[in-house]
């Protein structure tokens, strides 16, 4: 069965009255819609051989059996909604999720209540947005759609979907806002056609001489030329239908997009095959007639009490506690950074948005970005000088943030004292404890005794024992080397009486333990030789 809608205007404005609907969709003559392509209803137990199935399913509409919450292709379909609201906050989107049929089918729009069931009221009237060829420009005429391009595919193809095939484009969206604007959208109501290129003469076939199309234009390219490319229409508004009473047009919600509803047409002349999926749209942003619900922020009169988002008591989803950051909700006021983006949920231009609240401050050291600049603890002045952990008690670092935390900086490791003068371990005294003293230092070889390491005045010196010193001759080991009389420093000195004449001095060399003088020349008795032999000059 069916179900029906009527539609009356009031002096108050457009009145909905609709019918329950039932759990199927049936033909005139009883059978279940839609069926599958071997003549049997399309339950999910009978892919793959229903075309429906198999769009669902590419496009994220999956049946039950495959995904839930997914379409059940027979259950859910209905012939209700027929006509909706366009959303105005955001463009509506339109995808063509399938084509199963020979003819080029062309769909679109039209305000309800507007002319659309003579020729001059589709021209007027129906607005193009998935096309098969017609062009599009801003005057119109015989063979051009009158409209923004920019809402308006002239080939729409099945959109590209990555292991289904597609051929595409088949997506556009359409601002109905600027439609408005532009006197094409008159702010109530709108509902669905589809245009098959069907021949009214010769039923099952299309109408010759013109391209594959169905348009409510003329084919400039048609023999002979201009020939017209309107063959049937069929409505979403069922009773404009010239069809008895026949179903075409089979309506679903979309579980897979917001707002969004699925149109499954047939586009054959008293039903066809009555596959449903010739021309299979979904479109993303329209609102049914008006059902009392729980008002939300979607620019709609959710709960049908005249007031709309903001100017209704009745808003939900507004005041809770948000995070102003421009990712999971967009920030009406920002995004914002650290502690400004505390902020609670509010209503603008028909979203929740996230409205900050939090207020900037010095920058302290917490690991939280107080003063709202995006970096966390950043430019916090460096503290007094500090000890670290170890056991001296330099003040080698300073305070500084680290992670949230004001810590030391100083990580030099331990100063050991030592001796040098200095205060190492900054305890405030100079070397004490002997640090490198106590140990036994000298030698006992030679005249040399032993003796101890001591800090004085910055130096460990031996103190104690017999150090030795120079070597000299004398028998003994003196600079304490294991060897007696060697490199002996008192030797080498000038020695003997005098260098006058044939006498000449000499120098000391040590002989067993004793200086002596060799090569020293003394005085002897003068001779006749013409030479001074005594040295007396």
């Amino acid at each position: 069965m069916s179900r029906r809608m009527r539609v009356a205007v009031s002096a108050t404005g457009l009145c909905i009255v609709a019918a329950t609907a039932s759990a199927t969709v049936t033909q005139v003559d009883g059978t279940i819609v839609p069926i599958s392509d071997v003549g049997t209803p399309c339950f999910a137990a009978t892919p793959p051989t229903c075309g429906m199935f198999n769009f669902f399913k590419c496009h994220g509409e999956e049946p039950p059996a495959v995904a839930a919450p997914g379409l059940d292709i027979i259950g859910d379909a209905a012939e209700q909604p027929q006509i909706f609201i366009p959303n105005t906050a955001t463009p509506v989107i339109f995808e063509d999720l399938g084509e199963g049929a020979g003819f080029e089918n062309s769909f679109g729009w039209y305000n309800v209540g507007d002319n659309v069931s003579t020729a001059v009221g589709r021209d007027a009237n129906l607005h193009p947005v998935l096309g098969c060829g017609t062009a599009m420009n801003a005057t119109g005429d015989a063979t051009h759609h009158k409209g923004n391009t920019a809402y308006y595919l002239v080939n729409s193809e099945e959109t590209v979907v990555t292991g289904c095939g597609g051929v595409g484009p088949g997506t556009i969206s359409v601002d109905f806002a600027q439609e408005r604007t532009a006197g094409r959208y008159k702010g109530g109501f709108i509902a669905f056609y589809l245009i098959t290129p069907e021949d009214p003469a010769n039923p099952g076939n299309r109408l010759p001489n013109r391209r594959n199309c169905g348009d409510f234009k003329a084919d400039p390219a048609s023999t002979p030329a201009n020939l017209s490319l309107f063959g049937r229409i069929y409505f979403t508004e069922k009773d404009l239908n010239n069809d008895g009473d026949f179903v075409h047009d089979l309506v679903y919600k979309s579980k897979a997009t917001a707002k969004g509803f699925l149109f499954g047409f047939e586009d054959l002349f008293r039903g066809g095959d009555n596959d449903f999926e010739d021309m299979l749209i979904r479109v993303q942003g329209l609102t049914p007639p008006c059902v009392p619900q729980a008002e939300v922020c979607d620019g709609l009169d959710n709960d049908c009490d005249g007031l709309i988002d903001n100017m209704d008591p009745d808003l939900q989803g507004v005041g809770t506690a948000c995070t102003c950051d421009g990712i999971a909700l967009t920030c009406d006021n920002g995004p914002r950074q650290g502690v400004c983006q505390v902020g609670v949920t509010a209503c603008t231009s028909g979203s929740i948005t996230c409205h900050g609240t939090g207020t900037p401050s010095t920058e302290v050291c917490d690991n939280i970005d107080n003063n709202c600049n995006g970096v966390v603890d950043d430019n916090i002045p460096m503290g007094a000088a500090c000890d670290g952990p170890d056991a001296d008690l330099c003040k080698e670092g300073f305070f500084v943030c680290q992670n949230g935390m004001t810590v030391c900086s100083d990580n030099t490791g331990n100063n050991v004292e030592v001796c040098n003068g200095i205060d190492d371990n900054c305890n405030g005294q100079t070397d004490e404890g002997n640090p490198g003293g106590g140990g036994t230092c000298g030698s006992s070889i030679g005249v040399c005794t032993p003796g101890t390491f001591q800090c004085q005045m910055g130096v460990l010196n031996c103190v104690g024992g017999n150090q030795g010193g120079p070597e000299l001759c004398n028998g003994l080991d003196d600079n304490c080397n294991g060897v007696v009389d060697d490199m002996v420093v008192n030797v080498g000195q000038q020695c003997g009486t005098t260098n006058v004449g044939e006498c000449d001095y000499g120098q000391t060399i040590c002989v067993s333990g004793s200086l002596q003088c060799a090569g020293a020349i003394g005085p002897s008795p003068e001779k006749c030789n013409g030479l001074d032999d005594n040295c007396n000059g």
